[in-house]
């Protein structure tokens, strides 16, 4: 299935390619560009495993299952995978989505992590900001701007020219770690700092804020009832669809997870290029709304994803999906939201991988 998404991506891509006459697009299984070829214009690779050892002069933008970049870049980075490699010097900021993520180069620009686990190693440098939301974050590499974003576990363990601002369960500053600018973070813990660690400016903590008074649990409640709320409709319109979008996604959760991933981020990146090519905004607009509803499907549908597996893991005699699937998923998924940051992101990715099996089940009827 995923050889299908990948083809259907690479033809709406090169559809709209006579507009952009400097963009070249490969997809495939496997995607390589030695380090003898180099890139004129902007780049797009799509495939199970992406490798781009030439140079590019312009963009680039790999999206794959494993995603690794060995040469250089004059311009920006987009690189969506589950495992992302950035092991080659960009003269712009780098862009990331991804489950372990490893910086090993040295970035000119801004660094903007969403991910599981981001290490810069020593080797690899920052020029600009980093920006992350990840559970967790490693930096032995130098950072020439500020350490931002909401992380589960932090380490910092290198020279840092600007400040940090960051929300975290876990805060520390190792031997190596040279902050010049103020350290802020909002945690119930305190940092933990080693002995030769240096701060230029101050060190301020604040208390976490979390979710418990009660405009944020009527927040969470109003949720629950919309989602259960219409679960229970396409359970009753057409029970038939969504058991069969639920056991596909349950089937080959780690495909639906490339599946949901790609397309949720190539699929916005179609529809802009197609609004500005020849086939015109009439088209755009068809794929948009489109979108937008395999979006609300996949909210309609997680319940019912959350439910089956919750009942599986517990060993529970229901083999088929039931009204009980979808109280125990949207119960499960309201309890996750209630846990400070890693809960919001946990939900979302669950509904990134039920956003796939949906792709995968159109996919799969349309064939």
């Amino acid at each position: 299935m995923r050889h299908i998404v990948i083809t259907t991506t690479a033809l709406l891509l090169v559809l709209v390619t006579p507009v952009l006459a400097d963009t070249t697009v490969r997809t495939g299984d496997q995607v390589s560009v030695t380090n003898e070829q180099n890139v004129a214009g902007n780049f797009y690779a799509v495939g199970n495993s992406v490798v781009m050892s030439g140079d590019s002069n312009q963009d680039l933008t790999m999206i794959g299952g494993k995603v690794r970049l060995d040469g250089s870049v004059a311009q920006d980075v987009l690189a969506v995978g589950v495992t992302v490699l950035i092991d080659g010097p960009v003269a712009g900021d780098v862009r990331v989505v991804g489950g372990d993520v490893t910086i090993s180069s040295a970035i000119a620009g801004d660094l903007v992590v969403v991910g599981g686990v981001v290490e810069v190693l020593s080797s690899g440098s920052v020029g600009g900001d980093i920006l992350s939301y990840a559970r967790s974050v490693t930096v032995n590499g130098p950072v020439i701007g500020d350490v931002l974003g909401q992380i589960d576990q932090l380490t910092i363990n290198a020279a840092v020219t600007g400040g940090i601002d960051v929300g975290v369960t876990e805060f520390t500053l190792g031997d190596a770690a040279a902050v010049e600018g103020t350290v802020r973070y909002t945690s119930s813990k305190l940092v933990t700092q080693a002995f030769n660690a240096s701060i230029g400016g101050d060190i301020i903590r604040n208390d976490p804020v979390y979710i418990g008074g009660g405009s944020q649990l009527q927040t969470i409640g109003i949720i629950f009832l919309v989602v259960l709320l219409s679960s229970f409709v396409w359970y009753f319109l057409s029970r038939s669809t969504l058991a069969r979008s639920t056991e596909h996604t349950l089937k080959n959760v780690p495909r639906s997870a490339v599946t949901g991933v790609v397309a949720l981020f190539v699929l916005p990146l179609i529809i802009a290029v197609l609004a500005v090519s020849y086939l015109g905004i009439f088209v755009a607009i068809i794929c948009f709304f489109g979108y937008v509803t395999l979006l609300l499907l996949a909210c309609a549908a997680l319940p019912a994803v959350v439910g089956q597996l919750v009942l599986r893991l517990f060993n529970q005699p229901y083999t088929k999906l039931s009204p009980l699937s979808l109280v125990v998923g949207s119960v499960t998924c309201s309890a996750i939201v209630l846990f400070p940051m890693i809960g919001v992101f946990v939900v979302f990715f669950a509904a990134v991988v039920v956003f796939g099996g949906l792709v995968e089940s159109i996919i799969r009827v349309s064939r």
